[in-house]
């Protein structure tokens, strides 16, 4: 049974991947409710979502994503997909109503800073980013932080299998530079199916979050 709808003439294969990834989401954690996917071609933001009892959008500006660069699955992802799926993570943050308790586990913890701007924004846009990325590519999540990844597995099943042969194939598809990135980063590299981490400072104590 499908659940999303797209209002377009043409998905195109950036929606389709985020249409079969929602619906798959839903089968794997016993889900049954309606979203909607909607071009705004006038917003300023790449994106933004709606969530109400009987109706739940996602919106998506095609002219603020990144087309350019492959960083589907990446920790800094402005593609179409990321866009949307970042977009439906928020409607599941409200759902599940994990900023709440993300709270708590930061102040024992500190914050994952995934990206810019998840650093220059408020805990409900990291928590979108946490689960966008462990929607997207869990075993990535899963190398950078273990314990954080544990912690969102608590709440619902990811569609994506948990592996690094898929995380490596995910990896193929990104750009030459989104690869570097990830070393300079993230200090994750991989050569002949091995994966091989750098020293990597990324999780930041905020005593007032």
């Amino acid at each position: 049974m499908e659940n999303v709808k797209i209002e377009l003439l043409n998905e195109g294969e950036d929606l389709k991947k985020v249409k079969k990834l929602i619906n798959k989401f839903q089968e794997k954690n016993n889900l049954n409710f309606k979203i909607t996917i909607l071009i705004d071609w006038n917003t300023k933001n790449v994106g933004y979502f709606f969530y109400g009892e009987r109706k739940k959008k996602i919106y998506v500006n095609p002219k603020e994503c990144e087309f350019n660069e492959k960083t589907f699955g990446y920790t800094d992802d402005y593609s179409m997909s990321g866009t949307l799926i970042h977009e439906f993570a928020h409607c599941l943050d409200e759902m599940y109503e994990i900023h709440g308790e993300y709270i708590s586990y930061v102040q024992q913890n500190g914050r994952l800073i995934l990206n810019k701007y998840v650093r220059e924004s408020d805990l409900g846009e990291e928590v979108a980013e946490l689960v966008c990325l462990y929607i997207n590519n869990p075993y990535f999540l899963k190398l950078i932080d273990p314990d954080r990844y544990k912690w969102i597995k608590n709440f619902f099943k990811t569609p994506t299998t948990c592996s690094l042969k898929k995380f490596l194939k995910i990896r193929e598809d990104w750009s030459n530079s989104i690869k570097k990135l990830c070393w300079k980063e993230w200090g994750i590299k991989t050569l002949k199916q091995n994966i091989y981490f750098g020293r990597r400072f990324y999780i930041v104590k905020d005593k007032k979050s």
